[in-house]
């Protein structure tokens, strides 16, 4: 199984085209790969520390976290 983190939309579709995603949910690529769409890490940075920002980070941290566990198993 093959997965690949895609940090933002841009990312998404510039990698790949035609497949929608929300941050913090799975979705698969036509090849197969398994997606994580997260944040992007610099739309994160323009935002400060505000409680929605950190809400978001949160959310990708428990993504990541997953991504981790489905490597392991």
């Amino acid at each position: 199984t093959r997965f690949a983190v895609v940090l933002g939309g841009f990312a998404l579709q510039k990698w790949f085209p035609g497949v929608h995603s929300e941050p913090g949910r799975w979705t698969k690529a036509e090849d197969g790969t398994w997606l994580y769409v997260t944040y992007s890490p610099t739309y994160l940075s323009r935002f400060g520390d505000s409680q929605h920002v950190r809400s978001m980070k949160l959310s990708m941290w428990q993504g990541l976290n997953d991504l981790m566990r489905r490597i392991e198993t």
